[in-house]
């Protein structure tokens, strides 16, 4: 009572990858586990760090010698520098595959007092820094081959999860096939049956 419908190795073979979930979770977890490659290269690629921050402060004059003239009770600073916990608003940093880094930075500040005070040598105060370091390692840490460790052993996991999703094609792909072809011989041997009953009852 069933509608017949006939599919060639190809088609079947073809059914058969299209929902395999097995293969489709190890495809996922093969661009995951390329990824990791990306994600360990990454500790070489440059870094630039920006920040700043700007203050106002007021402080209350106690006595005249602090004041910088009679009949002023305060004092306002406004100042911008690096921002809270950074030495530097500026810092550009490379980590090389032999183990070294290269580091530059740079950092300025500035103070404005309103009024003047008395001791006070400069309004507006700057002052600016800059430099460039470099480090290498001279043996623990040092070289190409211990830096990139990360990066060898995400390709090793790449390539292992590349080779189980073909094993788990070809597996499919046998399974598929002799599945077709037993069958394709259960067909043929029924339909030998058939014809063998119907010449032995007439």
């Amino acid at each position: 009572d069933y509608e017949k419908r006939y599919l060639t190795i190809t088609e079947s073979i073809a059914i058969a990858l299209d929902n395999n979930p097995s293969i489709k979770v190890n495809n996922l977890q093969s661009r995951e586990t390329a990824q990791g490659i990306d994600v360990e290269d990454s500790a070489f690629d440059p870094q630039l760090n920006l920040g700043g921050g700007w203050t106002e402060t007021e402080s209350q004059i106690l006595n005249t010698v602090d004041g910088p003239e009679p009949g002023v009770s305060a004092t306002s600073t406004d100042g911008f520098g690096p921002p809270s916990g950074a030495s530097d608003q500026l810092i550009f940093s490379k980590n090389t595959r032999t183990g070294g880094e290269f580091r530059s930075t740079f950092g300025t500040t500035y103070s404005f007092t309103e009024p003047d005070g008395v001791f006070l040598t400069q309004n507006p105060a700057v002052r600016s820094t800059l430099s460039v370091q470099g480090s290498h390692p001279l043996f623990q840490g040092s070289g190409r081959d211990i830096n990139a460790v990360g990066i060898r052993i995400a390709r090793q996991v790449s390539h292992s999860t590349t080779l189980q999703s073909r094993v788990l094609i070809n597996k499919t792909i046998v399974d598929t096939a002799t599945a077709y072809w037993q069958l394709y011989g259960a067909i043929a041997e029924l339909t030998s049956q058939e014809k063998g009953l119907a010449e032995g009852r007439e």
